[in-house]
């Protein structure tokens, strides 16, 4: 089974102070995952609603399977 592996770019102005009375301003950009946890043990991705777990334990729980 594949993860998921969707991201999104959090993007936001900086204003900064330099340190030497100066300022500076500049875009930062961070990869972000589009997972969000849904409940105990797995969460799910907001891109393509694909759930995973976090343990094969939680898998078991949650798909009701015995081990």
């Amino acid at each position: 089974m594949t993860e998921c592996t969707h991201t999104r770019t959090n993007e936001r102005w900086v204003t900064e102070d330099d340190g030497y009375g100066d300022t500076i301003s500049y875009w930062d950009y961070k990869e972000e995952s589009t997972c969000i946890d849904i409940d105990i043990g797995r969460y799910k991705c907001t891109r393509c609603n694909k759930i995973m777990y976090y343990t094969g334990l939680w898998k078991q729980h949650w798909e009701g399977k015995n081990a």
